[in-house]
Formats: C-alpha cells, sequence, structure tokens
C-alpha cells in the first residue's frame, strides 16, 4: 500500500493467495505489537523492514496459520545451488512460497531495498518471476536466477540479504 510497507504486502500476498482473509493493516500491527519495530519508525526516518523482522513476524504469523518459515540470508556464491533448488520448489510444490530480499537497482527497478514474492519460475529459461508488492509503481517483471540472486548478495543493514522459504502444512 506504501513505499515502505513491501515486506507486510509480500507476506500479505502469500497468505492471502492461501485464501486466508489478512490485511496488510494486520501484519503491520502485529509489527509493532510484537515489539519488533514501531508503526512510528516503519514509516519514518529508517523506513520498512529488515529481513530478519519480517522473518519474526512471519513466524508468528505461521503458528496461526500453519506455515514455517526459514529465513535464508546470502553469505557467498556457494549459496546459489541451494537458492536455485529452493526457488524450484515454487513451482513444482504448491506447499512452498519464497519472498526474496533484494537490492533492486541491480535488477534495474527503481528503489533500494525491497520485498517481493516469487510468483512463478520457468525451469527452463532459469528465469523468476517477481510478483512485486507495490503494483501501483512496479509491475511483476522476470528476471534470471543469476540476476535476482546477484541483488539479494548486495549489501544491507544486515549484511547480505535474502529470502524467507515459506513452507505450508
Amino acid at each position: 500500500e506504501t513505499f515502505v510497507t513491501c515486506g507486510s504486502s509480500s507476506l500479505t500476498q502469500v497468505i492471502a493467495a492461501r485464501r486466508i482473509p489478512i490485511a496488510e493493516k494486520t501484519i503491520v500491527d502485529l509489527t509493532e505489537s510484537m515489539g519488533v519495530k514501531d508503526k512510528k519508525d516503519v514509516f519514518g526516518v529508517d523506513p520498512g523492514l529488515e529481513l530478519s523482522q519480517l522473518a519474526k513476524v512471519a513466524t508468528e504469523l505461521g503458528k496461526k496459520y500453519s506455515f514455517t518459515v526459514v529465513k535464508k540470508q546470502i553469505r557467498s556464491k556457494a549459496d546459489f545451488d541451494e537458492f536455485v533448488r529452493d526457488v524450484e520448489k515454487v513451482g513444482s510444490d504448491t506447499g512452498v512460497d519464497i519472498i526474496i530480499n533484494y537490492h533492486s537497482p541491480i535488477v534495474t527497478r527503481p528503489g533500494a531495498g525491497h520485498f517481493t514474492p516469487v510468483g512463478g519460475v520457468n525451469t527452463h529459461t532459469r528465469e523468476v518471476l517477481m510478483s512485486e508488492a507495490n503494483l501501483a509503481s512496479n509491475p511483476p517483471y522476470w528476471t534470471s536466477f543469476r540476476t535476482i540472486f546477484e541483488a539479494m548478495a548486495a549489501p544491507g543493514p544486515e549484511g547480505s540479504r535474502g529470502y524467507l522459504l515459506i513452507q505450508w502444512h
């Protein structure tokens, strides 16, 4: 809904795609009530969420909605094969979702740090469909496994970025 709630929006999209009604505001409120980050800070000088913060909120929601969350930070180029295996599960396993946290200029998109759910995978072309959290400013797009991996490996406030692997029960 805003430029700084892409993490909350991505999580909302993933949960809502499972036919579970949830509002983005619910996730932002939960972020504050859990002590992860105050709303005034989410929308303030240090906007948005970091990967570890979204992982905490997602893990709590998973207890209610029957999913588990694994935070995967990109630490080296050796993580590429594991990322490919995980992202290919989205295309072949209906019980897996991924939310990617990446540095958007690397994929020639506006902004800086960004979250987007994976909307699809083409294993033949080795591309991932980035669904996009803010459709008003960014339409969905395809990018190569390698390019999005490099965008996740870019330095961020917590070191490198990464992704959340969400497994539904």
